[in-house]
């Protein structure tokens, strides 16, 4: 037997305090955090690789290139009956992390912790007790190791109340340097009255609105941060770190339980089912709990509701024709999905951006020596969250977020993205032609429109049902459209239209959206002028076209009131169940104000607080 088909034996023969489910940016959290003391075993099971040392996971500017790899789920959602109908097949492409350290090695790296009002509303709203900003605050600063890059002129700046500076996850508080465009596109956010140009838009309160320099989780060094390296990997080197145990290429099948436990009538997790890489998916191994043991699900927004579908904890009218026993009876597992969708303007432009062809030799050898130059950028170097009003239920926190990237639009992102050939046919050229642009993002943070994931067999191995739903409530095309408009009106507007020369892919626009909006453009334009951005129609368009995800699912398996039928209570633990809670983006009871990193980090510095809480 291979070395690590011996691991997986070992695993499924010893006992374990805590089975840790998914090592990404909740479950490495959660696993070093209850590791600490050497008190409890921990084991977690992660379905992918490690993390190995590879530029393309390190160096900011290739945030795009590790998609599609070994390292990706490569997930799809069902063609959408509302929008992507500029993706190819209608089909929104959706890249999760298969490796240690989750998504947060594929990701772009921002470091938002969301509104304070989306926690408050979470505990006021929504009845999650112990789940608002002064309660999560703390778990916050843990995570956080703020810092101003050398060279910024601010590195002896006192950090903001309330912001973490000896945490486990560095946090660069600026870009060491901003493009052209980046600056131009802060001053156009301050001239149009849009939202307040702020220092720190992760302080509570006073950040959001806001907009300034993205924070990212890179390091002083000028590299990525994934939570395989500033947790588990902090973790394994602690002079005690016996206690705990990092199993990859082991894909977990289902949770077990023991329904004759007599803990008031529920039944107990007894440990997981799980498939180890090395001695194939006919071999299944079996990691069990001892007494007292808990199961952490932190698989992520997709794959912690296909666990316990397989496990049996979901909604009876899917389970059983699949033949599979029901435990818990509850339709809340797997619904409820929400995720963040942009609808990006590539825009052209006189001055130069980043892309591909920035990585020269010169920038490399500047990267190289002081981790500064186009390599250290994040590529969303800078962004404005802003209230314009389009959800009252979030008042107090933004409704929509701008990423700014100063990039060309490289046929990467067509890859990466999935836009249909003519789309990428543009990028092509425009790369091709050494033509400058950047990205403008307006993303929609608080959808109304939900969708479901869904197991489609008992089977761990297929492919699950991902019908994100987008854009299927009315109120979140208007939203999007409003933020269109403010785009195109500071596109229109100084500063940013003296560097603007028109907007990607003037000729070949998808067929269906030229049949809708009667566009037309001459074969011999290079560019195009914007619509009027009072056009409602043409706009609406464009959002069912081209709008697509930001990568942020959440929600799935959502905590809820203790006395509601939510798939998980306050404290995380599986609504019926005794042994067994979810920590990741499933769990959030609604959709924070900006990207969702931050947020999983801080639920699984969160569920080890509550697990060591209970122990006590």
């Amino acid at each position: 037997l291979s070395a690590r088909a011996c691991a997986a034996r070992a695993a499924a023969g010893e006992l374990w305090d805590v089975v840790v489910v998914g090592g990404g940016s909740a479950g490495a959290a959660a696993a070093s955090r209850l590791s600490e003391g050497g008190r409890r075993r921990v084991l977690v099971l992660e379905a992918g690789g490690e993390l190995e040392p590879s530029p393309l996971a390190y160096v900011p500017i290739a945030a795009a290139h590790l998609q599609h790899t070994r390292v990706d789920w490569a997930y799809d959602t069902t063609p959408q009956a509302h929008s992507c109908r500029g993706l190819a097949n209608n089909v929104s492409q959706w890249p999760r992390g298969k490796v240690m350290g989750g998504s947060s090695v594929l990701n772009y790296m921002a470091w938002v912790r969301g509104a304070a009002a989306d926690f408050d509303r979470w505990r006021d709203a929504l009845g999650v007790a112990g789940w608002g900003a002064r309660d999560v605050e703390p778990a916050y600063r843990r995570a956080e190791r703020c810092f101003y890059p050398e060279g910024s002129g601010e590195e002896e700046e006192p950090l903001a109340t309330g912001r973490g500076a000896s945490g486990t996850v560095p946090i660069r508080m600026r870009q060491p340097s901003l493009r052209t465009a980046s600056a131009r596109f802060l001053a156009a956010v301050e001239a149009k009255g849009v939202a307040p140009l702020v220092e720190d838009y992760n302080v509570w309160p006073g950040g959001m609105p806001g907009a300034g320099h993205t924070q990212a989780n890179i390091g002083e060094g000028g590299g990525r941060q994934a939570t395989a390296t500033t947790y588990l990997g902090r973790a394994l080197r602690r002079e005690r770190a016996a206690n705990l145990r990092v199993l990859t290429r082991a894909h977990v099948g289902r949770v077990l339980f023991d329904k004759s436990s007599g803990d008031r009538g529920e039944p107990r997790a007894t440990g997981v089912e799980f498939y180890a890489e090395a001695l194939g998916a006919n071999a299944p191994l079996v990691a069990r709990l001892a007494e007292g043991g808990e199961v952490v699900l932190s698989a992520g927004a997709v794959g912690t509701p296909l666990i316990l579908q397989r496990s049996g904890v979901g909604p009876r009218e899917l389970l059983e024709p699949l033949g599979i026993d029901v435990v818990v009876a509850n339709a809340n597992v797997g619904a409820n999905l929400q995720d963040h969708i942009f609808t990006p303007l590539a825009v052209l432009t006189n001055t130069s951006t980043l892309g591909n062809h920035a990585i020269t030799p010169g920038a490399i050898g500047e990267y190289a020596r002081g981790a500064t130059g186009p390599l250290a950028s994040d590529l969303i170097e800078v962004m404005a969250f802003v209230d314009l009003g389009t959800h009252n239920e979030t008042r107090g926190a933004p409704d929509i977020q701008f990423h700014f990237v100063p990039s060309r639009a490289d046929p990467i992102y067509c890859s990466a993205m999935g836009f249909n050939g003519t789309w990428c046919d543009e990028m092509v050229k425009a790369d091709a032609a050494g033509v400058d642009s950047y990205l403008l993002l307006p993303t929609l943070l608080h959808p109304r429109s939900t969708g479901t994931i869904n197991i489609t067999a008992a089977d761990p191995l297929a492919p699950p049902a991902i019908d994100a739903n987008y854009l299927s409530d009315q109120r979140d095309v208007r939203a999007l459209v409003r933020g269109l408009q403010l785009a195109a009106d500071m596109i229109a507007s100084s500063p940013l239209r003296e560097i603007s020369t028109g907007l990607m892919n003037c000729v070949n626009w998808p067929q269906s959206f030229v049949d809708k909006t009667g566009l037309t453009s001459p074969e011999s334009s290079p560019n195009w002028n914007l619509p009027n951005a009072s056009d409602e129609d043409f706009w609406e368009e464009y959002v069912r076209t081209f709008s697509l995800t930001v990568y942020h699912p959440t929600s799935t398996c959502a905590m809820g009131a203790a006395e509601g039928d939510s798939c998980a209570l306050p404290d995380l633990r599986v609504r019926g169940t005794r042994g067994l809670r979810v920590a990741d983006a499933s769990a959030m009871p609604d959709i924070v104000s900006g990207n969702t990193n931050a947020a999983c980090i801080m639920i699984g510095e969160r569920v080890a607080e509550l697990m060591l809480k209970d122990d006590k």
